[in-house]
């Protein structure tokens, strides 16, 4: 029958180049060529070898080790056929790093060790004697290309796009529990440790909030290494086990805590000090009860030189400086009754809505020391008087909440009684 087939497809085209036809050939793709009969002497078909399928994985298991020794295990939709690929990267890796890994027993960085990889088709385990795994990355998604020779010579090829749940420059974990940590803590501050379900992840974070709050109150927390409400401290850790790394948080780093009654969601996007980022999330309750230092009382400044500045409408700026020590100043913006006729006495309460009250303003009230200055948050000033002469107790809280004791004996020099 073959040669009936050589030999009519001979006479047709014989016929053809007799009668100067056109031949149209008409191809798989749907397409069609269209020849001169004239220049054709003979048709022949021949048999293209077709290469061995691209297997398509559906899942892969990321297992990572130290030393940039990370084994891949990828698995198709049936689990018919699964790929076992034992990576190396650069020994000091720690995620999975992009380019191509040549199988080879040295293990090297870029290589793929063939004593602990393998393919799997339909229970038949072959090993490894060459070939690449190729990984690119677009975004979070790694594509893995590969292309590797089978221990009988066969050439075996397969495929996985998809996001990895490990081992990539970007964290992301669910912590199932987190815990107040039992030591004492400066006033304000909450040290919360959180760990996730399987234990690959534990960590502390280190909150600032005011010094009053006996429970982590809710608000956004910034990283910060100067130590201040709404921030969170440089002591605060990530510790990732498998392969292990210690990190700690760097600038950039920001938690969104809320709350409902004593349910906490903390969403946290953190910058990692070895490069890496960190979306982690906690929804539950935070068990232990915080507890706080004993806050020993600050040695008091004994102010001796007073500046009133008396203003329209009961207010009066007060200036208080050590003669000693002209760097230290306490600048404080006072208001009473609009119709005195001298410096009232009573208590001025910091922020308060009262007859007497000292505004918060910090460009007219703050702490000033060696050319740095700290507004005031809370507190009060009790004024009291004999004749001319006044007392000034002050005790504040500045902003970063240092505790602020202070003393003025003496006489104003502006807006003092007249007898």
């Amino acid at each position: 029958m073959k040669h009936l087939y050589a030999m009519l497809l001979a006479v047709g085209l014989a016929s053809l180049c007799a009668s100067g036809q056109n031949v149209t050939v008409l191809m798989k793709d749907g397409t069609s060529h269209k020849f001169n009969a004239d220049y054709l002497s003979e048709l022949s078909f021949k048999e293209v070898p077709q290469g061995p399928e691209t297997v398509e994985f559906t899942s892969v298991k990321v297992e990572p080790y130290s030393g940039g020794n990370v084994t891949l295990t990828f698995t198709n939709a049936d689990g018919t056929v699964s790929c076992v690929t034992d990576l190396y990267g650069r020994p000091d890796s720690n995620w999975l790093m992009t380019g191509v890994y040549s199988v080879s027993d040295t293990n090297d960085a870029y290589t793929v060790d063939p004593g602990y990889s393998s393919v799997r088709i339909a229970g038949e385990n072959n090993n490894i004697t060459g070939g690449t795994v190729d990984i690119s990355l677009d975004g979070h998604v790694f594509t893995f290309d590969i292309d590797l020779v089978l221990e009988g010579g066969e050439r075996f090829l397969g495929v996985y796009t998809g996001e990895i749940d490990r081992y990539t420059q970007w964290l992301s974990a669910v912590m199932s529990a987190a815990s107040y940590n039992t030591n004492p803590q400066p006033a304000g501050d909450f040290y919360v440790k959180f760990n996730d379900a399987d234990w690959t992840c534990e960590m502390a974070l280190v909150f600032t909030a005011s010094a009053s709050d006996t429970e982590l109150p809710a608000g956004v927390y910034t990283y910060s290494d100067v130590r201040a409400p709404g921030t969170v401290s440089p002591a605060s850790y990530v510790d990732i086990y498998s392969p292990y790394s210690t990190l700690k948080l760097v600038s950039g780093s920001k938690v969104n805590v809320t709350r409902e009654g004593k349910v906490y969601t903390i969403d946290m996007d953190l910058m990692l000090s070895d490069g890496r980022t960190a979306d982690f999330t906690f929804e539950g309750e935070i068990s232990g009860t915080p507890t706080f230092e004993a806050t020993p009382e600050p040695d008091p400044f004994i102010f001796d030189v007073i500046t009133v500045s008396p203003y329209d409408d009961g207010n009066t700026g007060l200036t208080f400086n050590v003669s000693s020590n002209r760097t230290i100043a306490l600048m404080l913006d006072c208001y009473g009754s609009a119709t005195a006729t001298y410096f009232e006495t009573g208590e001025y309460v910091v922020g308060g809505n009262g007859d007497l009250y000292i505004d918060k303003n910090d460009n007219y009230t703050f702490f000033a020391s060696d050319g740095k200055t700290t507004g005031v948050s809370s507190g009060a000033m009790n004024v009291s008087r004999e004749g001319k002469v006044y007392t000034f107790d002050i005790d504040i809280t500045l902003i970063d909440d240092t505790r602020l004791k202070g003393t003025y004996v003496g006489e104003l020099d502006k807006f003092a009684p007249v007898d």
